[in-house]
Protein backbone atom coordinates (compact mmCIF):
# COMPACT_ATOMS: atom_id res chain seq x y z
CA UNK A 1 0.00 0.00 0.00
CA UNK A 2 1.30 3.60 -1.09
CA UNK A 3 2.01 5.65 1.87
CA UNK A 4 -0.06 9.14 2.13
CA UNK A 5 1.72 12.41 0.63
CA UNK A 6 4.03 13.99 3.41
CA UNK A 7 4.10 10.89 5.41
CA UNK A 8 7.30 10.15 5.95
CA UNK A 9 8.02 6.25 5.30
CA UNK A 10 9.70 4.59 8.45
CA UNK A 11 13.15 3.06 8.30
CA UNK A 12 12.48 -0.66 7.09
CA UNK A 13 14.88 -2.28 10.38
CA UNK A 14 11.91 -0.17 12.45
CA UNK A 15 8.94 -2.01 10.76
CA UNK A 16 10.66 -5.48 10.85
CA UNK A 17 11.22 -5.46 14.78
CA UNK A 18 9.33 -7.53 16.61
CA UNK A 19 9.53 -5.28 19.46
CA UNK A 20 8.25 -2.26 17.01
CA UNK A 21 5.21 -3.91 15.99
CA UNK A 22 4.57 -4.94 19.72
CA UNK A 23 5.19 -1.27 20.83
CA UNK A 24 2.79 -0.06 18.70
CA UNK A 25 0.22 -2.35 19.44
CA UNK A 26 0.46 -1.77 22.76
CA UNK A 27 0.59 2.58 22.48
CA UNK A 28 -2.24 2.48 19.83
CA UNK A 29 -5.03 1.38 21.96
CA UNK A 30 -6.80 -0.44 19.70
CA UNK A 31 -6.84 -3.77 21.86
CA UNK A 32 -6.13 -4.20 25.76
CA UNK A 33 -2.70 -5.75 26.41
CA UNK A 34 -1.69 -7.00 29.55
CA UNK A 35 1.23 -9.17 31.25
CA UNK A 36 0.55 -11.30 33.92
CA UNK A 37 2.93 -12.79 36.63
CA UNK A 38 1.49 -15.52 38.29
CA UNK A 39 -1.79 -14.24 39.73
CA UNK A 40 -1.55 -10.76 39.21
CA UNK A 41 -0.97 -8.16 36.35
CA UNK A 42 1.64 -6.51 36.50
CA UNK A 43 1.55 -4.60 33.54
CA UNK A 44 -1.07 -3.32 30.96
CA UNK A 45 -1.77 -0.76 28.23
CA UNK A 46 -4.60 2.24 28.89
CA UNK A 47 -7.23 0.25 26.21
CA UNK A 48 -7.13 -2.76 29.02
CA UNK A 49 -7.31 -0.34 32.23
CA UNK A 50 -10.59 1.41 30.50
CA UNK A 51 -12.09 -1.31 30.37
CA UNK A 52 -11.75 -2.93 33.81
CA UNK A 53 -12.45 0.60 35.11
CA UNK A 54 -8.81 0.52 37.25
CA UNK A 55 -6.14 3.16 37.19
CA UNK A 56 -2.32 3.11 36.80
CA UNK A 57 -2.35 3.63 40.57
CA UNK A 58 -4.08 0.80 40.94
CA UNK A 59 -1.78 -1.38 38.91
CA UNK A 60 1.14 -0.25 39.90
CA UNK A 61 -0.26 -1.17 44.17
CA UNK A 62 -1.08 -4.76 42.55
CA UNK A 63 -4.55 -4.38 43.05
CA UNK A 64 -5.27 -6.28 39.57
CA UNK A 65 -5.46 -9.91 40.61
CA UNK A 66 -6.96 -12.38 37.59
CA UNK A 67 -9.17 -14.35 40.37
CA UNK A 68 -10.68 -11.21 41.89
CA UNK A 69 -11.69 -9.79 38.33
CA UNK A 70 -12.92 -13.71 37.40
CA UNK A 71 -16.83 -14.13 37.87
CA UNK A 72 -17.24 -17.50 39.59
CA UNK A 73 -18.47 -19.26 36.42
CA UNK A 74 -15.89 -18.87 34.35
CA UNK A 75 -13.21 -20.16 37.18
CA UNK A 76 -13.33 -23.42 35.04
CA UNK A 77 -12.67 -21.86 31.52
CA UNK A 78 -10.17 -20.11 33.23
CA UNK A 79 -8.45 -23.29 34.67
CA UNK A 80 -8.59 -25.34 31.13
CA UNK A 81 -6.58 -22.54 29.78
CA UNK A 82 -4.34 -22.07 32.28
CA UNK A 83 -3.61 -26.04 31.73
CA UNK A 84 -3.20 -25.33 27.90
CA UNK A 85 -0.80 -22.23 28.89
CA UNK A 86 1.49 -24.87 30.78
CA UNK A 87 1.29 -27.45 27.82
CA UNK A 88 1.08 -25.64 24.71
CA UNK A 89 2.49 -22.16 25.70
CA UNK A 90 -0.39 -20.46 25.62
CA UNK A 91 -4.23 -21.28 25.12
CA UNK A 92 -6.96 -20.27 22.48
CA UNK A 93 -9.12 -16.96 22.76
CA UNK A 94 -12.28 -17.36 25.06
CA UNK A 95 -15.23 -15.19 25.50
CA UNK A 96 -15.38 -14.73 29.38
CA UNK A 97 -16.75 -11.78 31.60
CA UNK A 98 -13.97 -9.46 33.94
CA UNK A 99 -15.89 -7.73 36.82
CA UNK A 100 -14.81 -4.10 36.93
CA UNK A 101 -13.24 -1.75 39.93
CA UNK A 102 -16.81 -0.44 40.41
CA UNK A 103 -18.50 -4.02 40.57
CA UNK A 104 -20.31 -4.28 37.15
CA UNK A 105 -19.27 -6.85 34.36
CA UNK A 106 -17.59 -6.23 31.03
CA UNK A 107 -17.53 -9.40 28.22
CA UNK A 108 -14.64 -9.38 26.43
CA UNK A 109 -12.05 -11.90 24.73
CA UNK A 110 -9.44 -13.07 25.87
CA UNK A 111 -6.53 -14.86 24.34
CA UNK A 112 -2.54 -14.94 25.62
CA UNK A 113 0.87 -16.28 25.17
CA UNK A 114 4.03 -17.62 27.98
CA UNK A 115 6.79 -15.05 27.72
CA UNK A 116 10.46 -16.43 27.90
CA UNK A 117 8.57 -19.87 27.93
CA UNK A 118 7.96 -19.27 32.09
CA UNK A 119 4.06 -20.30 32.66
CA UNK A 120 4.30 -18.22 35.57
CA UNK A 121 4.40 -15.29 33.32
CA UNK A 122 2.40 -14.43 30.13
CA UNK A 123 0.78 -11.84 27.33
CA UNK A 124 -2.66 -11.44 26.40
CA UNK A 125 -5.27 -9.17 24.60
CA UNK A 126 -8.39 -8.59 25.36
CA UNK A 127 -11.43 -7.26 23.71
CA UNK A 128 -13.92 -5.24 24.36
CA UNK A 129 -17.01 -7.18 23.10
CA UNK A 130 -19.87 -4.80 25.01
CA UNK A 131 -20.85 -3.37 21.64
CA UNK A 132 -20.67 -6.86 19.44
CA UNK A 133 -22.76 -8.24 22.83
CA UNK A 134 -25.45 -5.57 22.30
CA UNK A 135 -26.05 -5.98 18.75
CA UNK A 136 -26.15 -9.66 18.63
CA UNK A 137 -29.17 -9.35 21.93
CA UNK A 138 -30.90 -6.39 19.42
CA UNK A 139 -30.75 -8.96 16.78
CA UNK A 140 -32.44 -11.63 18.84
CA UNK A 141 -34.54 -9.46 20.15
CA UNK A 142 -35.78 -8.44 16.29
CA UNK A 143 -36.08 -12.25 15.26
CA UNK A 144 -38.20 -12.80 18.40
CA UNK A 145 -40.10 -9.68 17.24
CA UNK A 146 -40.31 -10.63 14.11
CA UNK A 147 -41.90 -14.07 15.12
CA UNK A 148 -44.32 -12.63 17.78
CA UNK A 149 -45.70 -10.28 14.70
CA UNK A 150 -46.20 -13.64 12.61
CA UNK A 151 -48.07 -14.99 15.55
CA UNK A 152 -49.92 -12.05 16.27
CA UNK A 153 -50.96 -12.01 12.75
CA UNK A 154 -52.61 -15.35 12.96
CA UNK A 155 -54.30 -14.56 16.11
CA UNK A 156 -55.70 -11.44 14.61
CA UNK A 157 -57.07 -12.70 11.46
CA UNK A 158 -59.42 -15.20 13.79
CA UNK A 159 -59.88 -13.15 16.19
CA UNK A 160 -61.06 -10.22 13.65
CA UNK A 161 -63.48 -13.27 11.86
CA UNK A 162 -65.16 -13.63 15.43
CA UNK A 163 -65.96 -9.33 16.41
CA UNK A 164 -67.02 -9.35 12.61
CA UNK A 165 -70.10 -12.09 13.88
CA UNK A 166 -70.39 -9.49 17.25
CA UNK A 167 -70.47 -6.60 15.33
CA UNK A 168 -73.08 -8.08 12.61
CA UNK A 169 -74.63 -9.84 15.14
CA UNK A 170 -75.48 -7.11 17.32
CA UNK A 171 -76.29 -4.86 14.04
CA UNK A 172 -78.96 -7.34 13.03
CA UNK A 173 -80.26 -7.17 16.89
CA UNK A 174 -80.57 -3.92 16.85
CA UNK A 175 -83.10 -3.91 13.72
CA UNK A 176 -85.60 -5.95 15.77
CA UNK A 177 -88.27 -4.01 16.38
CA UNK A 178 -89.34 -6.28 19.29
CA UNK A 179 -86.22 -5.23 21.24
CA UNK A 180 -86.99 -2.83 24.38
CA UNK A 181 -85.17 0.46 25.71
CA UNK A 182 -83.09 -1.54 28.38
CA UNK A 183 -81.84 -4.76 25.78
CA UNK A 184 -81.08 -1.98 22.91
CA UNK A 185 -78.37 -0.45 25.66
CA UNK A 186 -76.95 -3.38 26.22
CA UNK A 187 -76.72 -4.41 22.52
CA UNK A 188 -75.17 -1.12 22.12
CA UNK A 189 -72.64 -1.62 24.21
CA UNK A 190 -71.59 -5.20 23.09
CA UNK A 191 -71.29 -3.25 20.03
CA UNK A 192 -68.94 0.26 21.15
CA UNK A 193 -66.53 -2.62 23.26
CA UNK A 194 -66.55 -4.88 19.92
CA UNK A 195 -65.12 -1.89 18.47
CA UNK A 196 -62.96 -0.59 20.76
CA UNK A 197 -61.60 -4.29 20.78
CA UNK A 198 -60.86 -4.21 17.22
CA UNK A 199 -58.81 -0.66 17.87
CA UNK A 200 -56.92 -1.89 20.03
CA UNK A 201 -56.04 -4.86 18.35
CA UNK A 202 -55.03 -2.63 14.67
CA UNK A 203 -52.48 -0.75 17.08
CA UNK A 204 -51.07 -3.09 18.74
CA UNK A 205 -50.64 -5.73 15.68
CA UNK A 206 -48.95 -2.56 13.82
CA UNK A 207 -46.17 -1.85 15.85
CA UNK A 208 -42.95 -2.58 14.28
CA UNK A 209 -44.54 -2.26 10.68
CA UNK A 210 -44.08 -0.13 8.23
CA UNK A 211 -46.75 1.36 6.23
CA UNK A 212 -48.13 4.17 4.24
CA UNK A 213 -49.54 6.66 6.19
CA UNK A 214 -53.14 7.22 6.62
CA UNK A 215 -54.31 10.44 8.77
CA UNK A 216 -57.57 10.65 9.97
CA UNK A 217 -59.32 12.72 12.68
CA UNK A 218 -58.61 11.57 15.88
CA UNK A 219 -59.94 12.43 19.55
CA UNK A 220 -56.26 12.48 21.26
CA UNK A 221 -57.61 11.96 24.76
CA UNK A 222 -59.01 8.61 23.90
CA UNK A 223 -56.72 7.88 21.64
CA UNK A 224 -54.21 8.20 24.42
CA UNK A 225 -56.67 6.40 27.31
CA UNK A 226 -56.43 3.47 24.99
CA UNK A 227 -52.85 3.77 24.79
CA UNK A 228 -52.31 3.19 27.96
CA UNK A 229 -53.41 -0.16 28.80
CA UNK A 230 -50.72 -1.14 26.10
CA UNK A 231 -48.42 0.66 27.31
CA UNK A 232 -48.91 -0.71 30.97
CA UNK A 233 -48.06 -3.91 29.36
CA UNK A 234 -45.14 -2.74 28.09
CA UNK A 235 -43.23 -1.62 31.11
CA UNK A 236 -41.86 -3.23 34.69
CA UNK A 237 -44.56 -3.56 37.15
CA UNK A 238 -42.22 -1.11 39.32
CA UNK A 239 -43.12 1.81 36.29
CA UNK A 240 -46.63 3.58 37.47
CA UNK A 241 -48.38 4.69 34.41
CA UNK A 242 -50.83 8.09 34.85
CA UNK A 243 -52.70 10.16 32.37
CA UNK A 244 -52.99 13.92 32.34
CA UNK A 245 -56.10 14.64 30.00
CA UNK A 246 -56.50 18.39 29.30
CA UNK A 247 -60.64 17.98 28.23
CA UNK A 248 -59.58 21.45 26.11
CA UNK A 249 -57.30 18.85 23.87
CA UNK A 250 -59.28 17.88 21.58
CA UNK A 251 -58.92 16.73 17.53
CA UNK A 252 -56.22 15.95 15.38
CA UNK A 253 -55.54 14.74 11.99
CA UNK A 254 -53.10 11.73 12.29
CA UNK A 255 -52.49 8.31 11.29
CA UNK A 256 -53.41 6.20 14.48
CA UNK A 257 -50.58 3.64 14.09
CA UNK A 258 -47.70 6.04 13.80
CA UNK A 259 -49.10 8.43 16.86
CA UNK A 260 -49.72 4.84 18.62
CA UNK A 261 -45.97 3.31 17.33
CA UNK A 262 -44.31 6.90 18.69
CA UNK A 263 -46.01 6.91 22.38
CA UNK A 264 -44.43 3.20 22.50
CA UNK A 265 -41.05 4.23 21.04
CA UNK A 266 -40.93 6.81 23.99
CA UNK A 267 -41.96 4.62 26.56
CA UNK A 268 -39.95 1.91 26.01
CA UNK A 269 -37.15 4.49 26.01
CA UNK A 270 -38.28 6.04 29.59
CA UNK A 271 -37.85 2.18 30.74
CA UNK A 272 -34.57 1.77 29.95
CA UNK A 273 -33.99 4.89 32.23
CA UNK A 274 -35.87 3.93 34.70
CA UNK A 275 -33.96 0.44 35.86
CA UNK A 276 -35.51 1.25 39.32
CA UNK A 277 -38.75 2.15 38.48
CA UNK A 278 -40.67 5.13 38.57
CA UNK A 279 -43.33 7.23 37.02
CA UNK A 280 -44.68 7.81 32.99
CA UNK A 281 -46.99 10.06 32.14
CA UNK A 282 -49.33 10.28 29.00
CA UNK A 283 -50.48 13.82 29.38
CA UNK A 284 -52.21 16.00 26.66
CA UNK A 285 -52.81 19.76 26.74
CA UNK A 286 -54.24 22.37 24.37
CA UNK A 287 -52.14 24.79 23.08
CA UNK A 288 -53.05 28.35 20.88
CA UNK A 289 -49.90 29.97 19.12
CA UNK A 290 -49.38 33.45 19.09
CA UNK A 291 -46.10 34.09 18.07
CA UNK A 292 -44.67 35.17 21.53
CA UNK A 293 -41.21 34.47 22.98
CA UNK A 294 -42.73 31.59 25.32
CA UNK A 295 -44.42 30.12 22.58
CA UNK A 296 -42.99 26.62 21.63
CA UNK A 297 -40.33 27.57 18.58
CA UNK A 298 -40.89 26.33 14.70
CA UNK A 299 -44.79 26.54 15.28
CA UNK A 300 -46.96 28.72 13.18
CA UNK A 301 -49.77 30.38 14.79
CA UNK A 302 -52.52 28.57 15.41
CA UNK A 303 -54.36 25.78 17.63
CA UNK A 304 -52.86 22.60 18.46
CA UNK A 305 -52.49 19.64 20.66
CA UNK A 306 -49.22 18.84 22.48
CA UNK A 307 -48.99 14.96 23.15
CA UNK A 308 -46.36 14.43 25.89
CA UNK A 309 -44.63 11.58 27.33
CA UNK A 310 -42.61 12.70 30.46
CA UNK A 311 -41.16 10.10 32.91
CA UNK A 312 -39.16 10.75 35.95
CA UNK A 313 -35.64 9.10 34.83
CA UNK A 314 -32.33 10.73 34.56
CA UNK A 315 -32.14 13.51 32.15
CA UNK A 316 -31.28 13.04 28.64
CA UNK A 317 -30.47 16.37 28.08
CA UNK A 318 -32.56 18.79 26.16
CA UNK A 319 -32.28 18.57 21.96
CA UNK A 320 -34.24 16.54 19.02
CA UNK A 321 -34.51 12.65 19.71
CA UNK A 322 -34.87 10.41 16.64
CA UNK A 323 -37.56 8.68 17.50
CA UNK A 324 -39.81 11.69 17.36
CA UNK A 325 -39.06 12.66 13.50
CA UNK A 326 -42.25 14.28 12.28
CA UNK A 327 -43.90 11.31 11.16
CA UNK A 328 -47.59 13.05 11.18
CA UNK A 329 -47.98 16.09 8.32
CA UNK A 330 -47.56 19.52 10.51
CA UNK A 331 -45.90 17.32 13.79
CA UNK A 332 -43.34 19.21 15.72
CA UNK A 333 -41.46 17.45 17.73
CA UNK A 334 -39.82 18.76 21.11
CA UNK A 335 -37.43 17.10 23.72
CA UNK A 336 -37.43 19.36 27.09
CA UNK A 337 -35.41 18.92 30.50
CA UNK A 338 -38.03 18.87 33.50
CA UNK A 339 -37.54 21.04 36.29
CA UNK A 340 -37.39 18.40 39.27
CA UNK A 341 -35.48 15.84 36.80
CA UNK A 342 -36.51 13.72 33.96
CA UNK A 343 -37.72 14.08 30.49
CA UNK A 344 -40.53 14.80 28.39
CA UNK A 345 -40.84 14.53 24.93
CA UNK A 346 -43.72 16.01 23.36
CA UNK A 347 -45.15 16.46 20.01
CA UNK A 348 -47.18 19.19 18.86
CA UNK A 349 -50.28 18.62 16.05
CA UNK A 350 -52.12 20.98 14.72
CA UNK A 351 -55.78 20.68 15.95
CA UNK A 352 -59.41 20.32 14.18
CA UNK A 353 -61.81 22.28 14.36
CA UNK A 354 -64.47 20.71 16.76
CA UNK A 355 -67.11 20.75 14.22
CA UNK A 356 -65.38 17.61 12.30
CA UNK A 357 -66.45 14.31 13.45
CA UNK A 358 -64.02 11.50 12.75
CA UNK A 359 -66.03 9.19 10.54
CA UNK A 360 -68.89 10.80 8.45
CA UNK A 361 -71.77 8.94 7.72
CA UNK A 362 -71.65 8.49 4.06
CA UNK A 363 -74.97 9.67 1.99
CA UNK A 364 -78.11 7.13 1.64
CA UNK A 365 -77.65 4.96 -1.31
CA UNK A 366 -80.87 3.23 -2.88
CA UNK A 367 -81.39 -0.72 -2.32
CA UNK A 368 -79.93 -2.24 -5.42
CA UNK A 369 -81.18 -5.64 -7.22
CA UNK A 370 -80.72 -7.87 -9.80
CA UNK A 371 -76.57 -8.52 -9.22
CA UNK A 372 -75.23 -12.01 -8.02
CA UNK A 373 -72.72 -12.05 -5.54
CA UNK A 374 -70.81 -15.13 -4.78
CA UNK A 375 -69.21 -14.58 -1.43
CA UNK A 376 -66.21 -17.27 -0.28
CA UNK A 377 -65.52 -17.18 3.78
CA UNK A 378 -64.43 -20.10 5.60
CA UNK A 379 -65.81 -18.75 8.75
CA UNK A 380 -69.42 -19.88 8.85
CA UNK A 381 -70.68 -17.16 10.75
CA UNK A 382 -69.10 -14.12 8.81
CA UNK A 383 -70.13 -16.19 6.01
CA UNK A 384 -73.89 -16.31 7.15
CA UNK A 385 -73.94 -12.62 8.10
CA UNK A 386 -72.93 -11.05 4.83
CA UNK A 387 -75.24 -13.57 3.03
CA UNK A 388 -78.11 -12.42 5.12
CA UNK A 389 -77.34 -8.82 4.67
CA UNK A 390 -76.87 -8.38 1.46
CA UNK A 391 -79.59 -10.50 0.63
CA UNK A 392 -81.76 -8.03 2.42
CA UNK A 393 -80.17 -5.37 0.32
CA UNK A 394 -81.47 -6.89 -2.59
CA UNK A 395 -78.62 -8.79 -3.92
CA UNK A 396 -79.00 -12.81 -4.85
CA UNK A 397 -76.28 -14.30 -2.53
CA UNK A 398 -74.28 -17.73 -3.50
CA UNK A 399 -71.81 -18.99 -0.91
CA UNK A 400 -69.01 -21.17 -0.58
CA UNK A 401 -66.79 -22.00 2.17
CA UNK A 402 -63.10 -22.32 0.32
CA UNK A 403 -62.01 -21.78 -3.07
CA UNK A 404 -62.59 -25.52 -4.14
CA UNK A 405 -66.55 -24.94 -3.30
CA UNK A 406 -66.49 -21.92 -4.96
CA UNK A 407 -65.33 -22.99 -8.32
CA UNK A 408 -67.41 -25.84 -8.50
CA UNK A 409 -70.64 -23.75 -7.69
CA UNK A 410 -68.75 -20.86 -10.16
CA UNK A 411 -69.20 -23.73 -12.57
CA UNK A 412 -72.45 -24.85 -12.01
CA UNK A 413 -74.33 -21.58 -11.81
CA UNK A 414 -76.51 -21.02 -14.79
CA UNK A 415 -76.65 -17.62 -14.56
CA UNK A 416 -74.11 -14.13 -14.13
CA UNK A 417 -72.27 -14.01 -11.15
CA UNK A 418 -71.27 -10.01 -10.86
CA UNK A 419 -69.11 -10.22 -8.04
CA UNK A 420 -67.34 -12.07 -5.87
CA UNK A 421 -66.88 -11.51 -2.19
CA UNK A 422 -63.65 -13.49 -0.57
CA UNK A 423 -61.54 -13.59 1.86
CA UNK A 424 -57.89 -13.58 0.87
CA UNK A 425 -56.32 -16.08 3.30
CA UNK A 426 -58.62 -18.98 2.01
CA UNK A 427 -57.39 -22.55 3.61
CA UNK A 428 -55.72 -23.64 0.06
CA UNK A 429 -56.04 -22.20 -2.78
CA UNK A 430 -55.16 -18.01 -2.08
CA UNK A 431 -58.25 -15.32 -2.45
CA UNK A 432 -56.00 -13.75 -5.36
CA UNK A 433 -55.53 -17.02 -6.92
CA UNK A 434 -59.55 -18.03 -6.81
CA UNK A 435 -60.33 -14.58 -8.34
CA UNK A 436 -57.90 -15.30 -11.28
CA UNK A 437 -59.51 -18.82 -12.14
CA UNK A 438 -62.75 -17.68 -11.72
CA UNK A 439 -61.54 -14.65 -14.05
CA UNK A 440 -61.01 -17.23 -17.18
CA UNK A 441 -64.49 -18.54 -17.89
CA UNK A 442 -66.08 -14.96 -16.17
CA UNK A 443 -63.42 -11.85 -17.13
CA UNK A 444 -66.36 -9.37 -15.97
CA UNK A 445 -66.58 -10.28 -12.57
CA UNK A 446 -65.57 -8.10 -10.21
CA UNK A 447 -63.85 -8.98 -6.53
CA UNK A 448 -64.18 -7.37 -3.20
CA UNK A 449 -61.35 -8.68 -1.09
CA UNK A 450 -61.87 -8.97 2.76
CA UNK A 451 -59.59 -9.79 5.14
CA UNK A 452 -59.30 -10.54 8.86
CA UNK A 453 -55.10 -11.06 8.87
CA UNK A 454 -52.67 -8.02 9.29
CA UNK A 455 -50.85 -6.22 6.45
CA UNK A 456 -47.72 -8.15 7.06
CA UNK A 457 -49.42 -11.10 6.57
CA UNK A 458 -51.07 -10.59 3.69
CA UNK A 459 -48.52 -8.96 2.19
CA UNK A 460 -46.14 -12.55 2.87
CA UNK A 461 -49.38 -14.36 1.00
CA UNK A 462 -49.80 -11.83 -1.82
CA UNK A 463 -49.71 -8.17 -3.08
CA UNK A 464 -52.31 -6.76 -4.30
CA UNK A 465 -52.24 -4.09 -7.29
CA UNK A 466 -52.85 -0.68 -6.77
CA UNK A 467 -56.94 0.43 -6.58
CA UNK A 468 -58.09 -3.40 -5.73
CA UNK A 469 -60.89 -2.98 -3.25
CA UNK A 470 -60.08 -4.25 -0.04
CA UNK A 471 -62.27 -4.25 3.37
CA UNK A 472 -60.61 -5.01 6.83
CA UNK A 473 -62.00 -6.95 9.51
CA UNK A 474 -63.73 -6.57 11.73
CA UNK A 475 -66.69 -4.43 9.81
CA UNK A 476 -70.14 -3.47 9.88
CA UNK A 477 -72.88 -4.85 8.18
CA UNK A 478 -73.46 -1.72 6.56
CA UNK A 479 -70.04 -0.95 5.23
CA UNK A 480 -69.80 -4.39 3.61
CA UNK A 481 -73.01 -3.39 1.90
CA UNK A 482 -71.33 0.04 0.71
CA UNK A 483 -68.53 -1.50 -0.73
CA UNK A 484 -69.98 -4.25 -2.89
CA UNK A 485 -72.36 -1.05 -3.66
CA UNK A 486 -69.78 0.86 -4.89
CA UNK A 487 -67.07 -2.27 -6.47
CA UNK A 488 -70.44 -3.07 -8.93
CA UNK A 489 -70.94 0.59 -9.44
CA UNK A 490 -66.60 1.16 -10.43
CA UNK A 491 -65.67 0.95 -14.11
CA UNK A 492 -64.10 -2.80 -15.03
CA UNK A 493 -60.89 -2.96 -14.69
CA UNK A 494 -58.48 -5.10 -17.10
Amino acid sequence: MTPPAGDPTPPAEELETPRAWTEQLVESNIIGIMVAHEAAIVEANEAFLQMVGYTREDLAAGRLRWAEMTPPEYAEADIRAMNDMVRHGGYAPFEKEFVRKDGSRVAVLVGAATLNRSPLRSVGFVLDLTERKALEARGRRAQRMESIVQLAGGIAHDFNNLLTAILGSAELLLENPQIDAEGRQDVEQIQKAARRAGQLARQLLAFGRRQASQPRVLDLNAMLDDMRSIVRHLLEERIEVVTELDPEAGSVLADPTQLGQTVVDAALHARDRMPEGGRLTLATRAVRVTGAVSDPPGLRPGRYAALTVRDSGPSLGAGADPLFEPRQSGAHAEVRVEPDGGTAFTLYLAAIESGAREEPPPPAQPRTGGATVLVVENEEQVRALAARVLERAGFAVVTARDAESAVQLANRHPGTIDLLVVDMLLPGLSGRGLAAQLAIHRPAIKVLYISGATDDAIGRHQVLAPGTEFLQKPFALDQLVRMVRKVLGAPERQ
